[in-house]
């Protein structure tokens, strides 16, 4: 039986998973297992009564239920949405006058049997047991209830219109403005949290003035902001009273002028008069700020301990001692110079520290001398972070010349009591001057420039001031105040500009590995190329020249694999010489195969200690010849798989000289330095020390003996490209043979044996490798060429009879003479053909085989489309255009990838990550030993109980965001149609049916 119920499960959904362990109560042994937090299952057992509960009036031809039922909740004046899906509708919300034409029962009626109708006012009974339904052996499925949030575990119905089973976190603009003023007012703080703010944009007046005043205590900032934009004055002065002493004075503050304008000409006439009236921080606000609009009227809006003072022909305001340690933390914080001007200066004096600690940075630090002398001779306990974040905001030029003009010769010794005031603890400063220059000199404590607050506030014009113990402070706190900088200003560009080389370098460095490239083309240094779209950085020869030895010691790994490959053809034997070793341990083959020759003769043996296997494979025979016997004993074992083929030839057993007489080779590394040898001037023998311990050597035939399993054989060159991530793949150039390589004895021709062998018969095919892996299969005269990579390779026992066959996932497997066995997966023919073809996004080929395309990386929110390679290369057909072109709809679409050699392969929608499928799968049907097969074609398949059904994903995929643990599966069609959504936010739709 608990078979049969897996079965149930399966055909509802291929796979539920784990959102939260919330386990059912079965009756007896029908009940099928609760799906972890996703759905619970009903079944009618063989005498046709219902084991669980149902309701009378339940009855379907399929025997299955409609998705979700409502509480029947009926409401006297409400009439129904227009909108209505034609096979489910909600019960909870019935006009008592008037009905929809088009409305249709949620209890869909069989032909043959009819319900009793006999049904509760209030509530549908759960537990009453229909007497008609007779079914036999069919089996009823009937979702009860999804579990989890729907609004965080994203599980809930889109089609749905009821209140409780919104997913508020889907709401746009469109849909949130159609609900109902009753959802709006019984909203929770938890629900409207979810609701983007941009859907918030959506909401009309009339929503908004039905608000709960506990969603407006909890609303933020951006959430106000985003209300305000769709308030009219008339709508604002009508808000509750309530409403408006929560939220009214950050509303008029988010008010575009125009608004506040209407506001403040009609409030007096309004109810709000009294809120307005009442609070002298929002009177004090409108006075500051709006005193022209008010001008006939200012005395009604004057605040109580306020008073206009004459000042000239100025409009200024004096605050009463008592009345300014009340003023609001909100009114200072919106406080601007032109406030404070307008402001006598004694109200200093009288401001409490929480209140001065509030006042904006780019308000201080603009303040007039009168206002700023007043911090000098105050006794207030300010906090060392704010003062910190004050004193390095000013432009200390500036700040001179406000003192010169207000205490003329005395200038110095007021600045500098200014400073000694307002510097935080620890910090030194010493004001001269020197005939008509002042001299001023600030020294923070070391730790000090290590600090967030420091950093962050930083500006370039008070750098001047700043004395640094040494060179490397201060180049540090450079390039971390351009880091530390979310918008880079003018002054910080021109502050770039006059930086030496190695700083500059610094500073453009940390912003584009930050990604706040907006303006770097104005900061890199002259010469300089960034390339928005790769990321990395081209040099002019000249620009490479500026390097000098002291700029080139200073670089670091990510710093130098930001450089094109061009780059590099410029480094000179001095430049390279002056490398640090730290610098070179990212770079890849690309990069180190455009360095001329001679500039190698300045590699070291630690250079080559830290090269990445990857990089020494640029390296050609030539450079090689340039580099000292010294330098080469830095070669290892964890990068001297990475040499070229040829080198490995030309050089020998110098490669392995520095190596210590212990060390042992990797199983891949040992193959292809085996293979790779010049047999007739190495002896097996000198190279049977270095042999992985599962290689045996037989020194009669000077061939290799592998153990029995699967092998890893030495890697093709790796993909270096901007926009295509992939892994790295079999070399089968290589032999079991001692220099069987360049004899072309290797694996890749022991394959197309097999083809010609009699049994198999296909003479005319044969394969040959790409540099990076691709395998391809050719037929002569046939036209005929298909795109592989080796996927497993596998060392069978000795004496199997080479084969040609293929395996469950329709994949071909090839077994040699030697019981190699190789099985073959679909790939693009060529990764750079492929990368060309989406130059604005990037390609991503799995350790499986599946492909994501992302079209537009720059748009996250854009579809991606997942699939598998058909291995089949033809040439294009009459009408596709180079590129990407989508053909078919839903389940039947696919891709026609046009390359722009004119050749095409086709790409079938997969599986974007099998991982969560295998994950999740058996734990959704509980049954552990739940496999699936990925077939050749993309479709899923799996066996339960006798039962086959297969899976067929959809192309298209859809980013959205999500805070999953696990991946999760929606049900959109009970047994037909599924959603998947992975923790990494990718949602795919997956087709389930059975088979035969």
């Amino acid at each position: 039986m608990q078979n049969k119920k897996l079965a149930v499960a399966i055909q509802s959904a291929i796979l539920t998973f784990a959102v939260g362990s919330v386990t059912a109560e079965p009756n007896d042994d029908t009940m099928t297992p609760t799906l972890y937090g996703v759905v619970e299952l009903e079944l009618s057992n063989d005498d046709g009564k219902s084991d669980d509960k149902k309701s009378d009036d339940k009855k379907s031809d399929d025997k299955k239920s409609d998705d979700k039922k409502s509480d029947d909740k009926k409401s006297d004046d409400k009439k129904s949405d227009d909108k209505k899906s034609d096979d489910k509708k909600s019960d909870d919300k019935k006009s008592d006058d008037k009905k929809s034409d088009d409305k249709k029962s949620d209890d869909k009626k069989s032909d043959d049997k009819k319900s009793d109708d006999k049904k509760s006012d209030d509530k549908k009974s759960d537990d009453k047991k229909s007497d008609d339904d007779k079914s036999g052996d069919t089996i009823g499925i009937e979702i009860i209830y999804e579990i989890g949030n729907p609004t965080t575990d994203e599980l809930g119905n889109s089609e749905t219109t009821d209140d409780d089973t919104i997913d508020f976190s889907e709401l746009d603009i469109e849909s949130i403005a159609e609900l109902s003023i009753d959802i709006i007012a019984n909203l929770t703080v938890e629900e409207f949290a979810l609701i983007s703010l941009d859907a918030l944009l959506g909401l009309t007046v009339e929503q908004i003035a039905a608000l709960d005043v506990s969603i407006w205590e909890s609303m933020t900032a951006e959430q106000l902001a985003q209300i305000a934009v769709s308030l009219t004055a008339d709508s604002f002065v009508e808000l509750n009273q309530d409403v408006l002493n929560i939220v009214g004075f950050n509303l008029l503050m988010a008010f575009e002028r125009d608004t506040v304008k209407d506001v403040l000409l009609m409030v007096e006439e309004s109810a709000a008069w009294e809120w307005m009236s009442s609070d002298t921080n929002v009177l004090g606000w409108v006075v500051l700020n709006h005193n022209d609009i008010i001008d006939a009227s200012l005395d009604i809006f004057m605040p109580v301990g306020w008073s206009v003072v004459v000042d000239g022909e100025e409009l200024k305001f004096e605050i009463e001692e008592t009345v300014v340690p009340t003023l609001s933390i909100e009114l200072i914080e919106s406080m601007t110079v032109n406030n404070f001007a307008l402001i006598d200066e004694s109200v200093i004096d009288f401001m409490k520290v929480e209140q001065v600690e509030v006042i904006p940075t780019t308000t201080l630090v603009e303040l007039d001398e009168t206002y700023l002398t007043k911090f000098t001779e105050s006794d207030k306990e300010l906090s060392d972070d704010f003062l910190t974040r004050m004193i390095v905001n000013f432009d200390v030029v500036k700040l001179e010349s406000k003192y010169k003009k207000k205490h003329d010769k005395q200038y110095a010794k007021e600045l500098e009591k200014f400073y000694k005031r307002m510097l935080p603890k620890g910090w030194k400063v010493d004001v001269k001057i020197k005939g008509s220059e002042t001299s001023i000199k600030i020294k923070p404590p070391k730790k000090a420039l290590k600090t967030d607050i420091f950093l962050h506030n930083l500006s370039p014009k008070f750098m001047s001031a700043i004395e640094f113990e040494d060179d490397s402070d201060y180049n540090s706190v450079i390039a971390s105040m351009f880091d530390y900088s979310d918008v880079i200003s003018d002054d910080m560009i021109v502050f770039a500009e006059e930086q030496p080389i190695a700083n500059r370098i610094n500073i453009s460095f940390n912003l584009i590995n930050k990604g706040n490239t907006a303006k770097i083309h104005q900061v890199v240094p002259h010469g300089w190329t960034f390339n928005s779209k790769t990321k990395y950085i081209n040099m002019t020869s000249d620009a490479v020249a500026q390097m000098t030895p002291d700029v080139i010691v200073n670089l670091n790994a990510e710093q130098m694999v930001r450089f094109e490959p061009q780059v590099f053809s410029h480094f000179t034997f001095e430049q390279v010489t002056n490398m640090p070793v730290v610098a070179l341990k990212k770079l890849n083959r690309k990069q180190m195969a455009k360095l001329s020759v001679k500039s190698c003769g300045g590699f070291t043996k630690q250079h080559f200690a830290s090269f990445d296997i990857d990089a020494l494979g640029g390296m050609t025979v030539e450079h090689f010849n340039e580099v000292s016997p010294e330098a080469l004993t830095g070669i290892t074992v964890n990068n001297v798989g990475g040499l070229d083929s040829k080198v490995i030839f030309a050089m020998g057993l110098d490669i392995l000289k520095g190596m210590e007489s212990t060390a042992k080779l990797s199983f891949a590394d040992s193959i292809k330095i085996f293979s790779n040898l010049n047999v007739e001037s190495v002896q097996a023998t000198e190279v049977e020390k270095f042999l992985h311990q599962d290689i045996e050597l037989d020194i009669t035939t000077k061939k290799l003996k592998l153990k029995k399993g699967k092998l890893k054989l030495p890697k093709a060159k790796k993909v270096v490209l901007s926009n295509m991530i992939m892994p790295e793949l079999s070399d089968l150039n290589v032999s079991l043979n001692l220099g069987g390589a360049f004899a072309e004895q290797t694996v890749l021709t022991d394959l197309t044996n097999v083809l010609a062998l009699p049994k198999i018969n296909f003479p005319d095919f044969s394969f040959e490798q790409s540099e990076t892996g691709i395998v391809k299969v050719r037929g002569s005269g046939t036209g005929i060429e298909l795109a592989f990579r080796a996927a497993v390779i596998e060392q069978l026992d000795e004496g199997t009879d080479p084969d040609l066959g293929m395996n469950v996932e329709g994949n071909y497997a090839l077994t040699t003479e030697e019981g190699q066995q190789v099985t073959f997966t679909p790939m693009p023919k060529d990764p750079e053909l492929l990368a060309d073809v989406v130059p604005d996004g990037e390609v991503e080929i799995n350790e499986n085989g599946e492909v994501t395309i992302d079209l537009d990386t720059e748009d996250e929110t854009a579809e991606k489309l997942a699939g598998i390679f058909d291995p089949e290369v033809k040439q294009a057909e009459s009408g596709l255009n180079e590129g990407i072109n989508i053909e078919g709809t839903g389940v039947n679409q696919i891709v026609k990838i046009v390359y722009k050699d004119g050749t095409m392969q086709t790409m079938l929608p997969a599986i974007q990550e099998r991982i969560s499928v295998d994950y999740a799968g058996p734990i959704a049907a509980e049954e552990p030993g739940l496999t699936f097969i990925y077939h050749s074609n993309g479709q899923v398949s799996y066996n339960i109980d006798g039962i086959k059904w297969r899976a067929k994903p959809e192309l298209k995929v859809t980013k959205v965001k999500v805070n999953l643990t696990k991946p999760v599966i929606k049900i959109l069609q009970p047994g037909k149609l599924v959603e998947l959504t992975t923790v990494k936010g990718f949602r795919q739709l997956i087709h389930i049916e059975q088979t035969d």
